[in-house]
């Protein structure tokens, strides 16, 4: 046998002698279970982190985050048999239609979302054509947005505009010797709104308007528009629902010119405004967002708001938990439907008489209005400034108003075409 041979045949037998070997190995070696995929639940937050309107969304986007760290601490949420984590993906859509629809495509072509959380307002009403034909859930802040035309869309927490009539009733409960208001807003759809619903309200309880105006959002002088609406003596001022600093601004020009009777306003950041007015002249001006250390809410309340103000110190305001609020509808639907598929969850949702509202129990309602039941109705707080902070004072039913006087507010409605 040649020497080359024998070469061969021995480089053979020590592959085979090392195969043997290593199957020897890996047949005597412990099973390795593969580690388990992580599934996990997108969810979208569209609203304006920056810009004119943004603490009407950057404060929920950090209460959101509270919840989701919550949620995923504690294992996910239970869908079917199986645990989700939850992962959101905020996209600053500045409070402008067309970067609001470019997030809309995003975070659905791309992301893969389940659910979108939005402020409201023109931005909802820009996206929404693209929303239902991919039939996806959104929830809004404004129930004022629904229509027939937006079928999955749902208001799982802000009760806007319609809360806005339980302040003016107590109001007009509290000082019965008010007959005139002046009421100012932006002009957009939720100024506009606000300033119907309001003066349907007014109607309601004999409270006469003299004085209505819709300012241009580009207004940075409001000493002019405070000044006229001084001029027609009103027993009343109403900010509407004007954007926080144009209700900084304003609250300013009315101290400043003397003002001294009740404000009303859809929101009062207090950090803010009393920046710029001192808090004894503030006191007992009317609004719709208790603090939530406020001792007549429930304790998870209490829980909620010091770990927020923990973390972002002076920057509480309306929104701060509603986002919060809205996902854990949202979470119950999934839990009901074992499913994160949009349409399921809807329906789950949507065949619950009752949900739990950090107010109470909420039912869907809006039919009557906008042809749809997407409103997660409750009663809705009024507060009043006390000490410098918001005090919860009364609870108020839009429901009951509207029962009584509906009549008043879809004849306004219509008078404006809104």
């Amino acid at each position: 046998m040649s020497k080359a041979y024998q070469n061969k045949w021995s480089i053979l037998g020590s592959v085979v002698s090392l195969v043997i070997v290593l199957t020897l190995i890996v047949s005597c070696a412990p099973a390795v279970t593969p580690p388990e995929e992580v599934k996990t639940a997108k969810v979208g937050f569209l609203a304006p982190l920056s810009g004119e309107v943004a603490a009407w969304g950057l404060p929920g986007l950090y209460g959101a985050e509270i919840w989701v760290e919550d949620v995923n601490a504690a294992g996910g949420i239970q869908v079917g048999d199986e645990k989700y984590m939850v992962e959101m993906i905020p996209y600053d859509n500045e409070y402008v239609s067309s970067k609001a629809l470019l997030g809309a495509k995003k975070l659905v072509l791309e992301d893969k979302v389940s659910f979108v959380l939005m402020m409201g307002g023109s931005t909802v009403l820009a996206t929404q054509p693209f929303f239902t034909e991919h039939e996806m859930l959104v929830a809004t802040l404004i129930p004022g947005d629904m229509s027939t035309g937006t079928p999955y869309l749902i208001a799982p927490a802000e009760g806007f505009p319609m809360y806005m009539i339980g302040g003016i009733e107590y109001i007009k409960e509290t000082h019965p010797e008010i007959k005139t208001v002046a009421i100012v807003s932006q002009d957009d759809p939720i100024g506009r709104i606000a300033i119907a619903y309001s003066e349907a309200a007014f109607e309601s309880l004999g409270i006469e308007v003299v004085y209505k105006k819709i300012f241009g959002v580009e207004t940075t002088d409001f000493a002019p528009i405070v000044t006229a609406m001084l001029a027609s003596k009103p027993d009343l001022l109403s900010w509407g629902d004007s954007y926080p600093a144009y209700v900084a601004a304003l609250t300013e020009q009315a101290y400043i010119q003397g003002w001294a009777r009740p404000i009303i306003s859809c929101e009062l950041i207090l950090s803010d405004v009393l920046a710029k007015v001192p808090a004894e002249w503030l006191e007992g001006a009317v609004s719709y967002f208790p603090d939530w250390d406020d001792p007549n809410l429930p304790e998870e309340c209490h829980e909620f708001y010091a770990e927020y103000i923990s973390r972002w110190p002076e920057s509480w305001g309306a929104v701060s938990w509603e986002y919060a609020a809205g996902l854990e509808v949202w979470k119950l639907g999934v839990e009901k439907a074992g499913s994160i598929e949009p349409m399921a969850v809807f329906e789950a949702l949507k065949a619950e008489k009752t949900i739990y509202h950090p107010f109470g129990e909420g039912t869907w309602w809006g039919k009557e209005l906008w042809g749809v039941d997407n409103w997660l109705g409750s009663p809705w707080p009024v507060t009043e400034v006390r000490n410098g902070k918001h005090a919860l004072v009364d609870m108020k039913s839009f429901v009951d108003w509207f029962n009584k006087h509906g009549d008043i507010l879809v004849r306004v409605l219509e008078e404006e075409e809104i």
